[in-house]
């Protein structure tokens, strides 16, 4: 039982030990009396500028005319796509009223070729609105002083938007 108890006690000590050395900067000054130790001041020491409210406030513009931009593109991608389909749909009801194989056949290929033609067409229009707004975003947030355009997850979500896998 001492065994495991003292076992337990290094682990736990060394444990905490392992924590302070992970712990942020920080400067304390303690004072010791006979059984107990007293935390006089502490400090943390900070050195992260401190943004102004003019460039804050051209941050926020710039994400809303950013994701603005992103959403009547996905509004426009949406329009586009449901006028294609209901064509498609049409063209399909109408090519089925054809006696005539051969013709009824090419009419249905002709109605799915022109399917395929919008719906790439919408999704380039998508595309290039997509990397429009998010150059503009990168236009802004130089002209509000950021140096870093764009934080690691926005970059990652630029680059997921710029692959073909989309």
């Amino acid at each position: 039982m001492k065994k495991i108890l003292t076992t337990l006690f290094i682990s736990l000590s060394a444990i905490s030990f392992a924590g302070a050395q992970n712990a942020s900067t920080t400067a304390t000054s303690t004072a010791t009396t006979s059984a107990t130790t007293t935390v006089i001041a502490t400090s943390t020491a900070t050195t992260t500028p401190v943004a102004t409210t003019t460039t804050l406030q051209c941050v926020i513009n710039a994400f809303i005319k950013r994701d603005n931009a992103i959403i009547a593109a996905h509004d426009a991608l949406a329009s586009s796509t449901k006028s294609a389909l209901m064509a498609r749909r049409d063209g399909l009801a109408n090519a089925m009223t054809i006696t005539d194989k051969r013709q009824r056949e090419a009419a249905r290929k002709a109605v799915w070729a022109k399917f395929r033609t919008d719906n790439k067409i919408a999704h380039n229009a998508m595309k290039a609105a997509r990397k429009s707004a998010w150059s503009n975003y990168d236009k802004d947030m130089k002209a509000c002083g950021n140096k870093e355009n764009r934080e690691k997850n926005e970059r990652w979500s630029m680059e997921r938007y710029e692959s073909d896998s989309y």
